[in-house]
């Protein structure tokens, strides 16, 4: 069970990073929406039927979720170099780009050092994690209680939180469709920079 359960997590996390990529069409959307709707009901009825432990459904970070897919072979979409990403591989950034600053999460192609995002974590984003392990937390103190109302309540507050969190990250990927590249000045220095689309070679 707790490996089925950790496979539904895996599809979970790789499902909400997977449509917020900015050249989908709106009927591939609409599937993969519907499917990781399913995917989070699954989720939702282990948690519930097999009393996964708070340790276990605890809101997780974009580099602790990038754990559970590690020693994935991924080929460069760029270079074509095939490597495989290791828990060193995924790095953070603090960037500030268009007055807003923010926690860049990725990892790179070892070969053409090609950029690959996976999170960009705000001050709103954290709170939003914050809020929803909040309710998390109030949904488990509540679990065996046989409070129906008050789990009703929750669970829809639940919802609009979590909703609220996938919404803000769609809403960061779409503020920044562009890309994210390294440059090294004439000193050496390599930084990281955004590129907008129009930019884009």
């Amino acid at each position: 069970m707790r490996s089925t359960y950790r496979n539904l997590q895996i599809i979970k996390h790789a499902l909400q990073y997977y449509i917020s990529r900015s050249n989908a069409n709106e009927k591939d959307l609409a599937r993969e929406k519907s499917l990781l709707k399913r995917i989070e009901d699954e989720v939702e009825y282990y948690q519930k039927g097999y009393h996964i432990t708070k340790k276990e459904v605890k809101i997780m970070d974009i580099k602790e979720q990038m754990k559970e897919i590690m020693d994935a072979s991924v080929t460069c979409d760029k270079c074509n170099h095939e490597f495989v990403i290791k828990e060193e591989s995924i790095m953070k950034e603090k960037m500030e780009v268009k007055g807003l600053k923010f926690d860049l999460i990725y990892f790179y192609c070892p070969k053409c050092k090609k950029i690959y995002r996976a999170s960009i974590q705000d001050r709103k984003y954290y709170l939003l994690v914050e809020e929803l392990d909040k309710v998390r937390k109030q949904v488990r103190n509540n679990f065996g209680t046989f409070d129906t109302t008050k789990a009703n309540k929750l669970n829809k507050k639940l919802k609009k939180k979590s909703n609220a969190l996938k919404n803000h990250v769609l809403e960061m990927n779409d503020k920044f469709s562009g890309e994210f590249a390294f440059f090294v000045d004439n000193k050496g220095n390599r930084t990281i920079e955004y590129i907008e689309n129009d930019n884009i070679n």
